[in-house]
């Protein structure tokens, strides 16, 4: 039942499904058997730089609460970044740089507790830079 939420989270985004499912079987798992986010603890990192992905983020991002780095810069993602990704309690690098992103830069970055690295740049952004980003006296790098 957990798997299906989960992979319904997905949103169809056959990318992510394919990388957690690589990972978990890193660890002799599956998604099939997963019951619950502690199965998912051990994710730590997802590193898919440069592999041409296209879509977005999806929410069942937020399952992964032991994420502390997220690097998929040189691909297409676009979109809406979910809210759950902001919401991770021990994500410090976030590395989205060259992909599609448009409008303005998301403050959520700002109150992510644990963030220490923000690379958005090549993207097209727009606007100023938010404040609550700026005021995060966490981050160590920003790179816009």
């Amino acid at each position: 039942e957990y798997a299906k939420r989960f992979i319904a989270a997905c949103d169809g985004q056959t990318w992510f499904i394919n990388e957690i499912e690589r990972l978990l079987n890193a660890q002799q798992r599956t998604l099939d058997t997963i019951t619950g986010a502690e199965d998912l603890v051990e994710i730590k990192s997802i590193g898919l730089k440069g592999r041409n992905i296209t879509g977005h983020i999806p929410a069942a991002i937020g399952e992964l609460s032991e994420l502390r780095y997220l690097f998929l810069s040189d691909n297409h993602l676009s979109g809406d970044i979910p809210s759950a990704l902001y919401t991770l309690p021990k994500l410090q690098n976030v590395d989205l740089g060259g992909n599609d992103y448009a409008g303005a830069i998301p403050s959520e970055f700002g109150t992510m507790p644990a963030l220490k690295t923000l690379v958005l740049k090549d993207n097209q952004y727009t606007g100023t830079i938010p404040d609550t980003i700026l005021s995060n006296t966490q981050i160590e790098v920003l790179n816009l």
